[in-house]
Order: C-alpha cells, then sequence, then structure tokens
C-alpha cells in the first residue's frame, strides 16, 4: 500500500510531496526484509523506489546477502542509498553465524564490500560501544548507545536538509 500511495502520480499531482520514507531494518528485521524481496522477485513484482535511504543496524541477515540471487542484490530499485552499520563485538550475531554456519552482515560486513555500488556504504561502530552496551550483548546499540543515536540523528539531520 505505500508504494501504490507514493506512485499516485494523480494524487501529487494536487497535493505536495514534501516528505520523504526511510526504513531502518535491525536485527531480524533484516531477514525479514530479504525474505519478502526474493518473495517479490519470485513472484516477478517489480520494485519501486519509494525510500529516500535503508539502514541495516546488528543485521542477521548473511554478509552475501547482496550477492546475485541472494535478496538484496536489487534493493537499489528500493532505494536511493544503503547504510550497512558492522559491530564485530555483536555476541548475539555470533551465536547466530555459528548456528547458521555463515557470516552475519551486521558482524563482519557485507561480502565484497569493495565492489558494492557507491550509494551502499558501510560503517564500523565497533569502536564506539561503551560499557553501557555489555547488558544487550552488543546487539542492541541503536537503543543504548548515546554516541551511536547522537551520530544517526546528525546524520538524519543532513539527509534531509538535502
Amino acid at each position: 500500500m505505500l508504494e501504490d500511495f507514493l506512485t499516485d502520480s494523480a494524487f501529487f499531482e494536487n497535493h505536495s510531496r514534501d516528505f520523504s520514507v526511510n526504513l531502518m531494518c535491525s536485527s531480524m528485521g533484516n531477514q525479514l526484509l530479504k525474505n519478502y524481496l526474493r518473495k517479490r522477485e519470485k513472484y516477478e513484482i517489480p520494485l519501486v523506489k519509494v525510500y529516500n535511504w535503508i539502514s541495516f543496524l546488528g543485521s542477521d541477515a548473511s554478509w552475501d546477502s547482496f550477492e546475485e540471487g541472494k535478496g538484496f542484490h536489487n534493493i537499489l530499485q528500493l532505494t536511493d542509498s544503503v547504510e550497512v552499520y558492522v559491530n564485530a563485538k555483536d555476541i548475539p550475531l555470533k551465536f547466530s553465524q555459528i548456528l547458521n554456519s555463515k557470516q552475519r552482515m551486521g558482524l563482519a560486513g557485507p561480502k565484497n564490500s569493495k565492489h558494492l555500488p557507491g550509494n551502499i556504504k558501510v560503517f564500523n561502530v565497533t569502536g564506539i560501544l561503551t560499557k553501557e552496551d555489555i547488558p544487550g550483548l552488543g546487539h542492541d546499540y541503536l537503543l543504548r548507545n548515546p554516541i551511536f543515536q547522537e551520530a544517526l540523528i546528525k546524520e538524519l539531520n543532513i539527509v534531509e536538509e538535502q
């Protein structure tokens, strides 16, 4: 429904489009988005660029998710840019990596990240974790870490101004 609304040219001929839509996926939310994109591809439902940007935080998706046929390979048809936040000290993702026998994107970053398009950016946030992140085992820094939150808000303000 969001795509239908945002692509309704008749509506936006008469109404201002003075907003943007961004998506933040945390932990398993990354896997849910990946599965959604794979189903759309399976049923040949085309993607529509509705998001200004998409952020992946604590991503439990496999690190090869941007490779052809793995779910995120066509994500730039849905958004202008993607941000992947990596935390090498994320304990729940280390467990997930062992259980799935595959690197997790939130722990190691995307596979072959040097070959990704320029509008897919990878940020290593391991160095900004503090003792406040310990109760969340380094996984919920979006909710606990004021340094990360401040940087994210600053980034959001920069994106909105452009």
